[in-house]
């Protein structure tokens, strides 16, 4: 399945914070990292945008994206299924799981309305396997469904993950330390690189022999799940 010649436009709805994924709310770990003092600057804010990015959604997210756009190209439903449930086991926290799974299904639903008649067999497929229960409906699973239908290339899908989730940490760190917009976007401008590369990692390996190394963003977002009270839902 080649790009369609608007898929940039796809790409850029979709990472942007107006569609309704439901991203915003996460914080992966920062929360709890904040409320422990281990973040509490933006050179912090940076270090742990940089671990996250580099050791757990690219790893995991990202690699997953690209192999569900191969997948969903040559309509190989089997391999959602299984893709599926291969991050439902690397999900560690109970939080992470749900809202994964959450966002997934809204994606799936999102998606099936904008693209109506021109979607692919293989979304109709994967979201009937979604709601029957076969499939956890997991959201980087979803997101490379619904970008391979939008006309998005892989680099592409990739990017827009690894964008949303960088912004989405950097919106929490608006809301929860003392930075302000302009220098959460100067973090970002100087994450592009990092961006960039591993989007060119991801494409080059294979889902069944991924990992994640992040234990402390697992520790605090283990630590959020039995917070009293929160502002995010990881």
């Amino acid at each position: 399945m080649k790009g369609r010649p608007d898929g940039f436009l796809g790409a850029l709805q979709l990472a942007d914070s107006f569609f309704p994924s439901g991203a915003y709310v996460l914080s992966y770990g920062l929360e709890a990292a904040v409320e422990d003092g281990r973040v509490s600057d933006a050179a912090g804010l940076t270090a742990w945008l940089h671990a996250v990015i580099v050791g757990q959604v690219g790893p995991i997210d990202g690699v997953v994206v690209r192999a569900a756009w191969e997948a969903s190209a040559v309509g190989a439903i089997d391999r959602l299924r299984s893709l599926d449930h291969w991050v439902e086991a690397g999900r560690l926290t109970r939080e992470g799981r749900r809202a994964s799974r959450r966002m997934g299904r809204r994606l799936l639903e999102t998606g099936r309305r904008l693209l109506a008649d021109e979607a692919p067999p293989s979304l109709d497929l994967y979201r009937a396997a979604v709601l029957s229960g076969e499939a956890p409906g997991h959201q980087p699973v979803a997101f490379g469904v619904v970008s391979a239908g939008m006309g998005l290339d892989r680099a592409s899908a990739i990017a827009v993950v690894l964008y949303s989730a960088a912004t989405s940490i950097l919106g929490a760190g608006l809301r929860l330390l003392r930075v302000d917009h302009e220098t959460t976007q100067a973090i970002l401008f100087r994450l592009h690189p990092v961006l960039a590369a591993t989007t060119r990692w991801c494409l080059d390996q294979s889902w069944q022999e991924t990992w994640s190394a992040c234990p402390e963003v697992e520790v605090c977002a283990m630590r959020h799940e039995r917070a009293s009270r929160h502002l995010f839902a990881t």
